[in-house]
């Protein structure tokens, strides 16, 4: 960016669609992405994205591998023999930085609630 000036970069990753699921209208259409972009940054950033320029949309097909999300898709808890394990990782979601963030919140969440169900104390 010019000196005195930012650039900011979002990358857009539609969720893993469940069978028979369509994609959100907002996907379709550069204006209605950019407005789809720009109401969810304006929760990061407030009104201050409204004075933001864009400058171009690049659309890359397949720039991110989609990955059926396996058993753990649902929950990161593994059944059967591995009671008390949790799974998270990139694999379990989207497969980017993102999608390991939410992962392991999710397996978090899930041995915080387990805890407090088994009675146990922090």
């Amino acid at each position: 960016a010019p000196p005195g000036q930012h650039l900011a970069s979002v990358t857009v990753v539609p969720s893993l669609l469940e069978q028979g699921e369509r994609e959100p209208a907002w996907l379709g259409e550069d204006t209605a992405l950019e407005a789809g972009v720009r109401r969810e940054l304006a929760e990061w950033f407030s009104d201050e994205v409204d004075e933001w320029r864009l400058l171009r949309i690049y659309r890359l097909k397949e720039a991110q591998e989609a990955r059926p999300r396996g058993p753990w898709a649902r929950s990161p808890r593994l059944h059967g023999a591995h009671t008390g394990v949790y799974a998270c990782g990139d694999y379990c979601a989207t497969p980017s930085l993102n999608g390991a963030l939410e992962s392991g919140r999710l397996a978090a969440e899930a041995v915080l609630s387990d805890l407090q169900c088994s009675g146990a104390r922090s």
